[in-house]
């Protein structure tokens, strides 16, 4: 047992080694590259996310918030008064200050999904866009995100999924997984196997086919205490 939780701890570090080094040398232009590997589709869900919170919280948490762009689109779109951006990278989180943010207040934090530093029970809004394919374990991703949530709190999230239709899913599991992979790290989420083991009843899940080289699953939940 106890080599195996060593072989898992160091799993973690190299793939989290791994992904510093992709987003720190990608940090520069990732916009342009992240906008130009989702055919510019990434704009479309960025206002997808805005729309999703219907009316105005005080504090929204964004896990992988990247370069900012989605916690500015809410914060611009007077959706909340304040935006946390988490994110492990620090040179994404260096341009994430350079966000255009025209109201509200953004907040970059350097902290690692799998512990949030917060306590239970902090935000009304939790959002994810394409921020937690590449971290090691998606489903305590989503505990912590449960357990920083408040009563009633909601969690909006596009992440990517493995395409249905049966000719892209062979050309998607034989090319385009592994570039994504090696381009930013990521791996296609299961989303829906995760909110069945939390037992999240609660949610609304949307197969979207925005883009020819993937796919993304659209989650809207809300966590019941």
């Amino acid at each position: 047992m106890k080599k195996e939780k060593q072989a898992i701890k160091k799993d973690k570090i190299d793939h989290e080694n791994r992904l510093k080094n992709i987003y720190s040398g990608r940090a520069s232009n990732y916009n342009f590259i992240h906008s130009l590997f989702t055919f510019f589709v990434d704009r479309h869900w960025r206002r997808i996310t805005v729309k999703y919170i219907e009316k105005p919280v005080h504090i929204v948490l964004e896990i992988g918030t990247g370069s900012g762009l989605t916690s500015a689109k809410i914060l611009n779109a007077g959706k909340a008064e304040g935006a946390v951006g988490v994110d492990l990278n620090l040179k994404m989180l260096e341009q994430s200050r350079k966000s255009k943010i025209k109201r509200g207040v953004f907040m970059p934090l350097n902290a690692n999904a799998l512990e949030l530093p917060f306590k239970n029970d902090s935000f009304e809004v939790v959002v994810t866009m394409l921020g937690i394919g590449g971290v090691y374990n998606v489903e305590q991703v989503f505990r912590e995100i449960i357990r920083v949530l408040k009563n009633n709190g909601k969690i909006y999230s596009i992440e990517m999924c493995t395409p249905q239709h049966v000719f892209l899913r062979f050309i998607h599991k034989k090319m385009i997984e592994k570039l994504v992979d090696l381009w930013w790290g990521f791996r296609d989420i299961d989303i829906e196997s995760i909110l069945k083991k939390l037992e999240i009843k609660d949610y609304q899940l949307k197969y979207r086919k925005d883009i020819l080289l993937g796919s993304v699953y659209q989650l809207a939940a809300r966590i019941h205490k």
